[in-house]
């Protein structure tokens, strides 16, 4: 979509639009994710972050906060905080490339390019944490049963907003691959030949 005028006047490009809509969302979701501490939960009494494990005493019923001790949790912590920082790579390439110019063409291309390809670095990222996560607590399940006498667990919303953002993701890198400027330079070229021809 586009206006006439002037050659550097800049293109809308719908579909990189929405590429970076969902890097603006996935960024935002993924910042709440990595700021609370709800990815895990146990009963009433017990929810666990990457940064920080809160347990509730039965008996003075004060939450105590502290420091994650578990290196696994920390690593999916490093996990996310760089698909964090991938992500707001790829989100300011894409803006940047959105307010090129129209005459820009290779440049733009290459710029949505860098971008898809950073945020397949921060898909994959994420996804690794995503996955260890639970396994890790599965396999240390027991532990925390023992520590924390709480028997009901379930990954809770934080880790649920995380997913959130890695659907984002590859939906802004599936977006940002798909060159659509060929078939949209060949659709101008149509209108300007039906038009001339309907003129003569």
């Amino acid at each position: 979509m586009a206006q006439k005028g002037d050659d550097d006047m800049r293109v809308i490009r719908p579909l990189k639009l929405i590429a970076l809509i969902c890097c603006c969302i996935a960024l935002l979701i993924l910042i709440a994710s990595v700021v609370t501490s709800h990815w895990l939960e146990g009963g009433n009494s017990f929810h666990e972050g990457l940064w920080q494990t809160c347990h509730t005493d039965s008996r003075s019923h004060k939450e105590e906060c502290n420091a994650t001790q578990r290196l696994w949790i920390t690593a999916c912590g490093v996990l996310v905080v760089a698909a964090l920082l991938a992500v707001v790579a790829a989100t300011v390439v894409t803006f940047v490339a959105w307010l090129s110019s129209r005459t820009a063409v290779t440049r733009k291309r290459r710029l949505y390019r860098t971008g898809g390809i950073v945020l397949v670095l921060a898909g994959v990222g994420l996804v690794v944490a995503l996955i260890v996560y639970p396994v890790m607590l599965l396999s240390q399940l027991e532990e925390y049963r023992r520590q924390y006498d709480v028997n009901d667990w379930l990954f809770s919303w934080s880790y649920g907003l995380a997913w959130g953002a890695w659907l984002f993701i590859v939906g802004a890198m599936v977006l940002l691959f798909v060159n659509n400027e060929e078939s949209n330079n060949k659709n101008e070229a149509r209108g300007k030949m039906s038009y001339y021809g309907g003129k003569a």
